[in-house]
């Protein structure tokens, strides 16, 4: 019996749905599991009234609560129920999943596609499959980068790479012509500075502890990119290129010019690199 706490938030609903029901035995099943979905949304009287059935439930009876907020439930209702969190999901055993469906479905689809959907669903199966959907809904048989544009944000980890390889070389022109790329090829500028951030995220928690890269959830020729221009630069760096990243994240979908953001920050982290060698330079 599935409750969405959502719509039924008083006493009254959970006296007559969960409450009185609970008391008869099932027909045919040994156990009545009761589903209450989004359970935080529940009044504080309903779930006063809840807690006692919680604390001394029939025999016959299984009460499933789940939230994404557990915060908001009361002490009194989490001491009296065993917690089961749902972590991500890690990127192999997400693009494996993807590939069994694209499989079972007889659809073609490109590694690089659903590379795409993993990092986008950021480790959740439910995002991750209704994209997978959204691209077979098309008709195609083969679904390509070109295919999946439709749907997907289009941005790409190497353009993002170049990008930072740029900032890192203090190459103002290869970081312009990057740019100028990216307007031609129609990237979604959002999605490109969000993979911007993560890639600095990335790289910040890789250098500071070689050991945890087994925490990042990205493949292994990632992996070794992100080893390979981590040692170009600093951790003071590093700080304040993220700062000057999320400062100007904020200008992208405000600005007239999509791409404008993204110009400032090179321009920005560029000339006060040079700055900062010219202030260090000895007279």
């Amino acid at each position: 019996i599935e409750i969405d706490a959502a719509s039924h938030t008083g006493v009254d609903n959970v006296r007559e749905n969960i409450i009185d029901n609970a008391q008869f035995k099932p027909t045919k099943s040994k156990y009545k599991v009761f589903i209450i979905d989004e359970v935080h949304m529940l009044s504080t009287s309903a779930f006063n009234a809840l807690l006692k059935t919680l604390e001394e439930p029939p025999e016959h009876v299984i009460f499933i609560l789940a939230t994404t907020e557990l915060h908001k439930l009361p002490a009194t209702i989490i001491s009296r129920c065993q917690r089961f969190a749902f972590k991500k999901v890690p990127h192999d055993t997400m693009s494996n999943h993807l590939e069994n469906i694209a499989k079972e479905e007889k659809i073609k689809i490109a590694k690089e596609v659903i590379e795409r959907i993993v990092n986008k669903s950021d480790g959740c199966v439910r995002d991750a499959v209704s994209l997978l959907d959204q691209l077979m809904a098309t008709g195609e048989k083969n679904i390509d980068n070109e295919t999946a544009s439709l749907v997907l944000p289009n941005s790409n980890v190497e353009k993002t790479f170049e990008f930072v390889t740029a900032l890192i070389n203090k190459d103002i022109t290869a970081g312009m012509n990057l740019i100028k790329t990216l307007v031609d090829d129609g990237i979604n500028f959002s999605q490109f500075n969000i993979d911007l951030l993560e890639l600095l995220n990335a790289m910040m928690i890789s250098k500071a502890d070689s050991q945890a890269s087994f925490l990042l959830d990205i493949n292994d020729k990632v992996k070794k990119e992100i080893d390979k221009i981590n040692n170009q630069i600093t951790y003071t760096d590093m700080i304040n290129l993220i700062d000057l990243v999320m400062k100007r994240s904020q200008q992208i979908r405000l600005s007239p010019v999509p791409e404008l953001p993204l110009q400032l920050i090179l321009l920005e982290w560029c000339e006060k690199k040079d700055n900062d060698s010219s202030d260090n330079t000895p007279s």
